[in-house]
């Protein structure tokens, strides 16, 4: 008798493995969806803000008189509209936190589907390779607190597969098709439905697949026919929308730009550089070191399109300004749609490198940039979850606002998972007078003509420039406030709450 098991009725020993595969790639993603709600919190930097202004809209449709004497509800681009519509809709039976977690364990979710989805789609084996694809879900953009544009860039994404399935299509189904789609992330965010429009004209240009003894021009016919409809919605979308706090356009340091293209969006805090470096590295390699696959008949333009799809997102992070007015921030929020999309590049079923066979360097991958950056970010969750743990005990029903005392620009890496924590102490009937959002055209939430009298929009990163006892405040959360600082506010504020650290502390007004 054969000691070897026996394969299950109608699956063949591959099909075995495969599925075996699968399983313990979607295991892995059921782990790390666990550790994002088991986790103290999650350190972003304007994802308390997000989070309170999703309350805020339900509120408001609730007719909150207080409330509705600061902010109002308007819609003046329909752009980053779509996630606070829905984020409202779980805040009327959901806490904060919860929601949070929902939305980042959907966008680790949609990145996995991605992963697995791409490769079959490139007609490659999706395992181990997917792993690769992990490394990079816990972007900079993320713990940034991006959530409009993370999950708009998962819906790009997951459009962008549906479009290289489609690329044969008559255009007089392609083109519908793709706007709606192109719309629908538009709804979210502007700037993935802007990438998705350059994806598609890039597949097209080069060639459907399906016919490759098209012509150049007509495979540039089909490109302006698919991806044009796109790009004239998202600028109609954004015209006239220009943030009433600045219209300018920066460029950041060239170090600046360049470190976020080598570690493809994902270095978050500074201990994490020389890990991202090493994965970021490793990846590239198996992409350039691979065995080239043989690609069916008809089907050239596979392994020419990631890599032209790749090039062309690097120049664009290259050139594009880093902001475009009033904090819209493109550099670093989509380097890491490259690896994503280089995926189908990677062959790692046969060889080794570096003396390490390839089968197991993109398992290897997940565990060390995700590993990487979950242990750095650990220090800033317990702090953020003290913040939240003392807002449920002190929350503020009056205005409050931020206040950040230090003086040292190079910290201010280490201020931004702390820099809108405020929210969490207003986040149910307090009114933040430091809303960022409700001074910027691209979202719902507006102040209202007699709160923009009375409010003036104040620096937070110069607080001690302030003079907060002359601000109609009824509180407010002091970050490194030094005893100089301290001793001005206690003439008019009682302090409340201090944390472990000394570093945010909770003032009422007397």
């Amino acid at each position: 008798m054969s000691s070897e098991p026996s394969a299950a009725p109608g699956m063949n020993p591959s099909s075995r493995v495969a599925a075996t595969g699968a399983a313990i790639y979607w295991g892995f993603v059921f782990a790390l969806v666990v550790g994002v709600f088991v986790a103290p919190a999650f350190p972003s930097q304007d994802g308390p803000i997000h989070l309170y202004n999703f309350g805020l809209i339900e509120s408001l449709t609730s007719v909150d008189a207080e409330r509705g004497e600061v902010f109002r509800f308007d819609i003046t681009s329909p752009t980053n509209l779509g996630l606070p519509l829905f984020g409202s809709l779980l805040m009327r039976g959901l806490p904060g936190w919860l929601v949070e977690r929902l939305l980042v364990a959907l966008h680790v979710l949609a990145l996995a589907w991605f992963c697995v989805a791409w490769r079959r789609a490139q007609g490659r084996e999706p395992f181990p390779a997917a792993y690769a694809g992990l490394a990079f879900c816990l972007p900079w953009s993320l713990f940034m607190g991006f959530y409009s544009f993370q999950l708009a860039s998962d819906l790009a994404l997951v459009a962008l597969v549906w479009g290289w399935r489609w690329r044969g299509r008559p255009l007089s189904f392609l083109a519908p098709v793709m706007g709606i789609a192109g719309a629908a992330v538009l709804f979210v965010h502007a700037v993935p439905a802007a990438l998705l429009a350059v994806l598609l004209a890039v597949m097209l240009a080069i060639g459907n697949g399906a016919d490759a003894d098209q012509r150049i021009p007509l495979h540039f016919g089909r490109a302006i026919v698919v991806a044009l409809p796109i790009a004239l919605i998202v600028l109609w979308a954004i015209s006239g929308t220009r943030a009433e706090t600045g219209g300018e356009w920066r460029w950041q340091s060239a170090s600046y730009v360049l470190v976020y293209l080598a570690t493809f969006g994902t270095f978050v805090y500074e201990g994490q550089l020389l890990p991202a470096l090493v994965v970021c590295g490793v990846f590239v390699s198996l992409c350039v070191t691979g065995r080239s696959a043989r690609e069916p008949a008809g089907e050239p333009s596979r392994t020419h399109f990631v890599w032209c799809a790749a090039a062309v997102l690097a120049v664009l992070h290259l050139v594009l300004p880093d902001v475009v007015g009033g904090g819209g921030y493109l550099t670093g929020r989509f380097a890491w749609w490259i690896p994503l999309l280089l995926l189908p590049a990677i062959e790692c079923n046969e060889g080794r490198l570096l003396g390490v066979e390839k089968r197991l360097l993109p398992p290897a991958l997940a565990v060390l940039g995700l590993g990487a950056t979950i242990l750095l970010a650990a220090p800033s969750a317990m702090r953020v979850a003290e913040v939240q743990t003392a807002a449920a005990a002190n929350p503020v029903e009056g205005s409050v606002s931020a206040a950040i005392f230090d003086r040292d620009p190079r910290s201010t890496a280490n201020l931004e998972p702390l820099r809108h924590v405020v929210a969490w102490f207003a986040m149910e009937r307090g009114i933040v007078t430091t809303n960022y959002q409700a001074r910027e055209r691209f979202f719902p939430i507006r102040l209202t003509t007699q709160a923009t009298r009375s409010l003036p929009d104040i620096d937070i990163n110069a607080a001690w420039e302030t003079d907060w006892a002359k601000l109609p405040l009824d509180a407010l959360l002091a970050i490194d406030a030094n005893e100089a600082d301290r001793s001005r506010l206690a003439r008019s504020f009682d302090s409340v709450w201090l944390d472990s650290r000394k570093r945010v502390e909770l003032w009422r007004r007397k």
